[in-house]
C-alpha cells in the first residue's frame, strides 16, 4: 500500500509544473552566467551542485504541499475512510519527493554540463562527488519541506526555510555543515573530501525523513534512524574537521613553443595553445634579434586577468589567471594577454609597479614605445582605449582617478597613440620600419612626433590631443 501511495505522489509530481520550471530557470540561469567563459572544472563541479540548489528550493515547496494537502478542507473525512494513515502517507511523501527531487536536479546538472562543453577546452579536474553533492541537497531539502508540513503547517514556514537555508549558505559560506560548501576564491585545485560530503549530505536526508515520522511518536524504527543518521552526519564532520578548501599548485607544466615558454598548473595544459594562439603572433612582429629574450607565460593563480592585475616579476613573465573566454568571450582575453606581452617586451611597467605610489598608474602617453607596443598587440586583437579615457569621453572634460584600466595593466595612453598604432597597423612595411628604429623607438626618451618620420607616419589632426589638461599628471613610465 506504501509503495502504490509512492508511486501515486509520483506522477503527480513529475505532472506538476514547479519543479521541471525551477530546473528550467537553473539551466538558464548558470548557462546564461558561463557561456562565454572557459569551463573550469575545479570550480564549475561546485558552483553546477550550487545552482541545482533552485531547484532544492522548489523541492521543498512541493514537498510541503503533497504533505500539507490532508489539512485542506474536506480532505481529513476523506482520509479517515482509507486504510492508510498518516504515518505511513508521510513516509510514501518522503520518498516520493525526495525521488522527483533527484531525478530534477540530476537533469539540470546534466544539462549543465552540457552547454559547459560547448566550443570548449576545460581546464581543471571534475569532481563528480561535488555534483552528487548538489543532487542529495536538493533531496534533503525536500525531505525538509515534509518534515516542515508535519510539524510546522503553515503556508509561510517553506518560504521562511528558504530564506533562512540561504542566508546560512552565504553567511556561513565555507562551513563543514552546510549541505553544499561554496567556493568564492579561484584555488588552483580543490582538496576536500567531498566524497565523504555526500555520505553527510545523505545521512541530513535520513535525519530529515525521520524528523518528519516523529511527529507521530518514537518508534523503534523511526528514532534508530534518526541516531544513526545523526552518528553519520557528526562522525564524518569530525572526520573531515581542518581539510584544507584548496591546494595551490607547487609546480607547472612548462614547454616551449616557437620563442615563448609557457608554464600552467596541472590540468591547465590544455590552455597553452589558447595562450600561444594570443601571444604568437606578437612575437612574429618583433625583430629576430628582439625575440631572444623574451618574457615566459606563467600562469598564476587568481581570476579574470583583467580585474586581477599580475605583478611584474624579476623575469618579466607575463601572468594569465585561471579564466579564459569562449563563444565569443575569448577576444578580451586574447588582447589583453597580447597587450601584457607587448608592454613587457617594450618595457612598460605592466605589472602596475609605480616607483612612488603603486597604487596609481604611470602615463605612457606621448612615448613611441606606446604606440609600438599597441602596434605589437593589434596583431593579435584590435586594442582599446583604457575606461578612465572612455568615462572622460562619456561625461566631459572631468578629473578621474588614476586607476589603470588598459589592456596593458596599470599603464596608461591616449587616443592619439591607439590612433597611431591603428595607422602603423595599415601602412605597408611598417614591420621593416619599425625594426629598423626599434632601439630609438623603444627609448623612454623617444616622443611620438619624433617617432612619426621613422614610422612614415603624419601628425594627427588636434582633435587627437592627450587627456584632458585638468586631469591629475601620473608619474611617465620610466
Amino acid at each position: 500500500m506504501r509503495t502504490a501511495l509512492a508511486l501515486f505522489e509520483v506522477r503527480r509530481l513529475l505532472r506538476s509544473p514547479l519543479l521541471w520550471a525551477a530546473a528550467a530557470l537553473a539551466v538558464t540561469w548558470r548557462a546564461t552566467m558561463t557561456w562565454q567563459m572557459m569551463p573550469n572544472w575545479s570550480l564549475e563541479a561546485v558552483h553546477t551542485a550550487t545552482a541545482t540548489l533552485i531547484v532544492g528550493a522548489a523541492a521543498l515547496v512541493a514537498a510541503n504541499l503533497v504533505t500539507t494537502r490532508d489539512r485542506r478542507d474536506g480532505i481529513r473525512e476523506a482520509l479517515a475512510a482509507l486504510p492508510v494513515r498518516a504515518p505511513a502517507r508521510t513516509s510514501a511523501a518522503v520518498v516520493a519527493t525526495c525521488a522527483v527531487a533527484v531525478l530534477g536536479a540530476t537533469a539540470a546538472t546534466l544539462l549543465l554540463l552540457a552547454t559547459l562543453s560547448v566550443d570548449a577546452v576545460p581546464a581543471g579536474r571534475l569532481d563528480v562527488y561535488e555534483l552528487c553533492g548538489g543532487v542529495a541537497a536538493v533531496a534533503l531539502a525536500a525531505a525538509l519541506g515534509v518534515a516542515l508540513g508535519r510539524w510546522i503547517p503553515h503556508p509561510m514556514a517553506p518560504l521562511v526555510a528558504i530564506f533562512l537555508l540561504g542566508m546560512a549558505m552565504i553567511v556561513g559560506a565555507g562551513g563543514r555543515l552546510l549541505p553544499v560548501v561554496f567556493v568564492w576564491d579561484m584555488p588552483v585545485h580543490l582538496s576536500r573530501p567531498s566524497g565523504l560530503h555526500v555520505v553527510y549530505v545523505c545521512a541530513l536526508v535520513v535525519l530529515a525523513g525521520a524528523a518528519a515520522l516523529l511527529r507521530y511518536g518514537p518508534r523503534p524504527a523511526r528514532v534508530t534512524a534518526a541516531v544513526t543518521a545523526l552518528a553519520v552526519a557528526a562522525g564524518v564532520t569530525t572526520a573531515t574537521a581542518g581539510e584544507a578548501q584548496d591546494v595551490p599548485a607547487a609546480t607547472q607544466h612548462c614547454e616551449r613553443r616557437g620563442d615563448l615558454t609557457y608554464c600552467a598548473f596541472p590540468g591547465y595544459e590544455p590552455w597553452i595553445a589558447l595562450w600561444a594562439g594570443a601571444v604568437e603572433p606578437v612575437a612574429r612582429a618583433l625583430p629576430p634579434a628582439a625575440r631572444a629574450h623574451l618574457p615566459q607565460i606563467r600562469q598564476r593563480a587568481g581570476g579574470d586577468m583583467e580585474f586581477y592585475l599580475p605583478q611584474a616579476d624579476a623575469d618579466r613573465s607575463v601572468r594569465p589567471g585561471q579564466t579564459w573566454g569562449r563563444n565569443g568571450g575569448e577576444t578580451a582575453y586574447r588582447r589583453t594577454l597580447a597587450a601584457r606581452t607587448a608592454a613587457a617586451i617594450t618595457g612598460l611597467p605592466w605589472g602596475g609597479r609605480n616607483s612612488q605610489v603603486d597604487s596609481l598608474s604611470c602615463d605612457a602617453r606621448d612615448q613611441a614605445r606606446t604606440v609600438v607596443a599597441l602596434w605589437l598587440a593589434g596583431h593579435t586583437a584590435a586594442q582599446r582605449l583604457p575606461v578612465d579615457v572612455e568615462i572622460i569621453r562619456k561625461f566631459g572634460n572631468r578629473r578621474v582617478g588614476t586607476m589603470g584600466r588598459s589592456d596593458m595593466g596599470w599603464v596608461d595612453y591616449s587616443a592619439a597613440e591607439l590612433e597611431y598604432s591603428r595607422h602603423l597597423l595599415a601602412r605597408p612595411g611598417a614591420r621593416q620600419a619599425v625594426w629598423e628604429h626599434w632601439d630609438r623607438l623603444l627609448d623612454p626618451r623617444t616622443t611620438v612626433r619624433q617617432a612619426l618620420p621613422l614610422l612614415g607616419l603624419r601628425p594627427l589632426p588636434a582633435t587627437y590631443s592627450a587627456l584632458p589638461a585638468d586631469r591629475m599628471r601620473e608619474e611617465a613610465c620610466p
